[in-house]
């Protein structure tokens, strides 16, 4: 059964759980969407990031094993960017990689539309050049699909970017973990660390940070606030700076200005496992992070299984209020965003029916959960047709509405069937009250 409770921003709140058909979770339009849209090769194709460009058209990015439509394989699974227009209409596909494993990880667009693409590859990611065991790489593509430059980076351990994001002035953030020490940084030790890397539009980095605890360190999303704060979050198996271990595995959210100068870490969870997987700021310089946990939050109860999460800090680090959801079977939360209106919606996935009280266990499938500023869930949308087990990413463009990118299938008359299993999908919806 799902969390009948409200997001206890400061005070107890009474759930208001908008209900769809059951029905509607195996088709985008019977969930009353302006357009779905299916991507894919003959193998395996993983969404990993989606975002909005100033003119309403849509921007996403993932991970294919095949070749995409109108591009060609360079071998292993390569990265692969694609844009739609705000109907839905497909612009164009740019696919790129090495002779490797290449992914993906993340996705941002600036205001001229064009896109930078975080993430990883095990070779040489062309034209840039092999580091380490694994690098991090971090790739700007133009509004025509161009690819304007690439920046593979790391050590001669392993590197993985996980996650970029853009300031207003057009400076790119990429965070990630490393294995080895960055140049001009400090192993903070144990297994592994976090990093935050500042490049400028041009790709020259301006700075590298690293921390982590005497354990293992991870930095999974980012995200930068209206000042040019940089907004980190991720999961760690020891005690990071000022901080105390709570679990076997904490979540984290740290904050660092535009200089690269830490403002504050905080270390939260509970008594189990909990894991971090998105930011997103929020209003009055706070932010929001989800993720899920395998215990109880504070001021929360476990269902018995594994919940999602969505946690509100405000612009200094103090943890505003959390709600833990959850029903007899999982749920994942690994997305989350501001729209304009101040709802907060939050991407993920669970084997249970989110939008209904019955439970009703099963495949896998995608939603997203709409908050309002009180912390009341105001709707609820969740779909798939075969199940859909895959990361979804969300973006809000200017109007409110919202796009949702994820992986598996759609069970629409008006979508031919997949290519491959799964194929990319890109769901838009009206605004979410």
């Amino acid at each position: 059964m799902g969390s009948k409770r409200g997001l206890a921003w400061g005070a107890m709140c009474l759930l208001a759980l908008v209900t769809v058909p059951a029905t509607a979770r195996a088709s985008g339009t019977e969930l009353g969407a302006r357009w779905t849209a299916q991507l894919g090769s003959d193998a395996a194709d993983l969404a990993t990031g989606v975002a909005v460009r100033p003119d309403g058209s849509v921007v996403v990015a993932g991970t294919t094993s095949g070749t995409m439509p109108d591009a060609s394989s360079a071998g292993g699974s390569d990265v692969f960017v694609a844009a739609y227009g705000p109907d839905g209409r497909r612009l164009w596909v740019r696919q790129f990689g090495g002779a490797g494993i290449d992914r993906a990880t993340g996705l941002a667009v600036d205001a001229q539309g064009d896109a930078y693409v975080s993430g990883y590859t095990n070779n040489r990611m062309p034209p840039g050049d092999s580091i380490g065991a694994g690098d991090a790489v971090l790739a700007k593509v133009g509004g025509d699909g161009t690819l304007v430059w690439l920046r593979q980076f790391g050590t001669t351990g392993s590197d993985y970017a996980r996650g970029v994001a853009l300031d207003a002035t057009g400076n790119v953030f990429v965070a990630g973990d490393t294995n080895g020490t960055l140049e001009g940084a400090v192993y903070g030790g144990g297994d592994g660390d976090a990093f935050i890397a500042k490049y400028d539009a041009s790709g020259d980095l301006v700075w590298q940070r690293q921390f982590g605890s005497a354990g293992d360190d991870r930095l999974n999303g980012i995200a930068v606030d209206p000042s040019g704060n940089v907004l980190v979050t991720g999961v760690t198996t020891g005690a990071l700076p000022t901080n105390r271990s709570r679990g076997g595995k904490d979540a984290f959210l740290a904050k660092y200005d535009n200089n690269g100068q830490r403002v504050w870490v905080r270390q939260f969870g509970s008594e189990a496992a909990d894991f971090a997987y998105a930011v997103a700021a929020g209003a009055n310089g706070g932010s929001y992070v989800a993720g899920y946990t395998y215990g109880s939050m504070p001021g929360q109860t476990s269902s018995g299984n594994i919940d999602a999460f969505l946690a509100h800090f405000d612009a200094n680090g103090n943890r505003v209020g959390v709600e833990q959801f959850g029903g007899d079977q999982a749920a994942l939360a690994n997305a989350v965003t501001v729209a304009p209106s101040g709802t907060v919606l939050v991407g993920g996935w669970a084997n249970y029916d989110v939008t209904s009280t019955s439970g009703d266990p099963g495949s896998w499938h995608a939603f997203v959960l709409a908050f309002d500023a009180m912390g009341i869930r105001t709707a609820a949308r969740q779909f798939g047709a075969n199940g859909m087990e895959q990361p979804v990413a969300l973006a809000v463009a200017g109007d409110g509405s919202v796009v949702v990118a994820t992986s598996g299938t759609l069970a629409t008359d008006a979508k031919p069937a997949p290519s491959g299993m799964p194929d990319a999908l890109l769901i838009r919806f009206p605004a979410l009250p």
